[in-house]
């Protein structure tokens, strides 16, 4: 995983689904972060969290 950095989007598992959060503060050993959506898929929250980090696409290696 990247560094955490203020602002940043991350995705991770939720229940059955997936959710993206973002970074609301953050500091050497500690962060806090508001859930902004949730996903049916990991692809899905992915793609979001790419596109809304300014990261591009990512490449799937095959």
């Amino acid at each position: 995983m990247k560094a955490k950095k203020l602002g940043q989007y991350y995705y991770a598992p939720c229940g059955r689904n997936w959710g993206v959060w973002q970074y609301t503060f953050v500091c050497d050993d500690a962060s806090c972060a508001s859930k902004v959506q949730t996903f049916f898929s990991k692809d899905e929250a992915e793609a979001f969290v790419y596109k809304n980090n300014g990261w591009g696409t990512r490449r799937k290696l095959s």
